[in-house]
């Protein structure tokens, strides 16, 4: 049987950004940083991951969001393409269908008064 689910729990490390596509679908994205066991043979400390949502419900509750917010995300490791002059291009990156944000990050305003689901 073949699954794709990811579950990631990072530190938001690219701010929300959201825009129309020329399909007319909205998208909103950002960057999740995320550690690296200690000791991993690349020694590098963490990975950042490029998390994007077509649904607008998800995409209301990230837009809060902000630069060191500890959050959780899951969805499914996608590769989009798309049309660009010259060519086209494509990315890897985790299409997101549920949001939690665990804590607030040190840069980050008051807390909301809406719940993040």
């Amino acid at each position: 049987m073949h699954r794709n689910e990811v579950k990631l729990v990072g530190r938001v490390s690219k701010p929300p950004t959201g825009k129309v596509l020329p399909s007319g679908d909205r998208i909103t994205t950002w960057g999740l940083a995320v550690r690296r066991p200690p000791g991993h043979p690349s020694n590098k400390k963490s990975d950042g991951i490029a998390c994007v949502t077509f649904d607008p419900q998800v995409g209301a509750l990230v837009g809060r969001w902000r630069v060191d917010d500890v959050v959780s995300v899951e969805g499914a490791l996608h590769h989009r393409f798309w049309s660009v002059p010259g060519g086209g291009s494509s990315t890897y990156e985790v299409e997101v269908h549920h949001v939690t944000r665990l804590e607030r990050g040190r840069h980050s305003l008051a807390a909301d008064t809406v719940a993040d689901t």
